[in-house]
Formats: structure tokens, C-alpha cells, sequence
């Protein structure tokens, strides 16, 4: 980690450049950083393989929660597999 104010301060420009590259090439789609600046988050629709690359470029520096998130019409299919699924004997 870094030892002094102006390496955290390097460190974090350069985060910073990676995430707009990302945006500029859509493969992040939104991204924020929280007020306490430390958290924050990131949307994209890349694949789990390209996902695991770009967290690649950002670690040890930051940790990661993923969360899927799911349509409405995702939901309500997945709903209906599921109701089908236990109605079949």
C-alpha cells in the first residue's frame, strides 16, 4: 500500500484513468465513488471472463462484492421455470 499522501494520491489517478478508459470503451457502463471515499461501485454488462479481467487491473488496490442483477423480464422467466419446476411430478 502506499507510504505517503502523494503515492495514495498517484495510485488513485491511476485508478481513476483506468476507469474512464473503461467507460469510454463501454465496458464499464456507470461508475461512483461514494462520498467517504472509499466505496463505491461499477456497472457493466461484460461477461464473467472480461469482468474477471478488469478486476484483474485493480487488485490488491481494491476489493470487489459482485452482484448479478437480473430484468424484470429475467426475473419473470426465472420465476416461471421455477413455479413449472415444482409443479412437475
Amino acid at each position: 500500500m502506499p507510504a505517503t499522501p502523494e503515492e495514495t494520491g498517484k495510485l488513485f489517478i491511476s485508478m481513476l484513468e483506468t476507469v474512464e478508459a473503461g467507460l469510454h470503451t463501454g465496458k464499464l457502463n456507470d461508475w461512483g465513488l461514494l462520498g467517504n471515499g472509499r466505496d463505491g461501485y461499477a456497472i457493466s454488462e461484460s461477461n464473467e471472463e472480461e469482468l474477471f479481467a478488469a478486476m484483474l487491473q485493480m487488485m490488491p488496490f481494491v476489493t470487489f462484492e459482485i452482484f448479478p442483477v437480473l430484468s424484470a423480464d429475467q426475473s419473470m422467466e426465472a420465476i416461471d421455470k421455477a413455479v413449472s419446476a415444482m409443479q412437475s411430478p
